[in-house]
């Protein structure tokens, strides 16, 4: 092909496009927007670890609860005792606060036990008893021993002082007897801090 032909077909086709803008410039092609459909989250398992809103969401669609973490959260399977991770962030805390205490009954164990409860309560939506122990003496100036309470989310007093032993598993017993003279039974969960 010669030259001459090559250099008029340029020319005649940016004329072309030129004419088609009006305004004497080129006209941008628009960009073409496809629809999509997102895809599908799969459905996550009791256990399993999410990080995402999709996740969460799916989740609860099946039915099942979400547990949130500092980054993601687990799923649980609300009919199901909880999985052992959720009672370890749950319990953490008081385990913590009562490492620090060197193993006394003090204001920061008390308040840490609290906080677990609530904050457990708040995000399981439920009613979280959080058994511990931790060395105290219940008389003044008594030689310490190692004792276990239960708390629950508002503080009932009846669980608080019936459930002290020096006996873990009479603890435990002792509030469940507790919680099996609630009305609401089936909504609490209990969880015993290490």
């Amino acid at each position: 092909m010669n030259k001459a032909l090559v250099a008029s077909i340029v020319l005649a086709l940016g004329f072309t496009l030129s004419a088609c803008s009006g305004s004497g410039t080129p006209v941008a092609a628009e960009p073409t927007i496809v629809a999509t459909t997102p895809a599908a989250v799969a459905v996550p398992k009791p256990g399993d670890t999410i990080t995402t809103m999709d996740q969460v969401n799916a989740a609860k669609a099946a039915g099942l609860g979400f547990y949130p973490l500092t980054t993601g959260g687990i799923v649980f399977d609300k009919t199901q005792p909880l999985p052992d991770a959720i009672k370890a962030d749950i319990t953490a805390p008081v385990v913590q606060a009562v490492t620090q205490s060197e193993g006394g009954a003090t204001e920061a164990v008390w308040q840490a036990v609290a906080s677990a409860s609530d904050n457990a309560s708040t995000a399981l939506g439920k009613n979280v008893i959080v058994i511990y122990g931790a060395l105290a003496s219940l008389t003044p100036g008594g030689e310490a021993a190692m004792y276990y309470s239960a708390y629950g989310a508002g503080g009932d007093s009846d669980l608080g002082g019936g459930s002290v032993s020096t006996s873990r598993d009479a603890a435990i017993a002792f509030t469940q007897t507790w919680i099996s003279g609630q009305p609401d039974a089936t909504n609490y969960e209990v969880v015993v801090a290490n």
